[in-house]
């Protein structure tokens, strides 16, 4: 992916709702598109038999989407604060 594009760090909403509705390239054509592997549990794993699971996999497998492991959980602590921002596999 470009290094000059921005990089948006995606839950699980966004990515499920323009997955249900067929338009994840849409996000892709703004920014490099990133998740935690939380998200990808929560979008991927738990709906593997929903459509929207398909495609959101799918995009991975053409790397339209970057899965990373959060190493340090207390650098993400302080963005808890907010009460619609979590860890992920609630």
């Amino acid at each position: 992916m470009a290094n000059d594009r921005l990089v948006y760090v995606l839950d699980a909403t966004p990515i499920i709702y323009f997955a249900k509705i067929g338009k994840l390239e849409l996000v892709f054509g703004i920014c490099e598109a990133h998740m935690t592997k939380e998200v990808y549990r929560e979008t991927v794993e738990r709906g593997q038999t929903r459509p929207d699971a398909t495609r959101i996999h799918e995009a991975l497998e053409r790397v339209k989407i970057c899965v990373y492991d959060v190493q340090d959980r207390n650098a993400v602590k302080g963005l808890e604060r907010h009460s619609e921002i979590h860890m992920g596999g609630s």
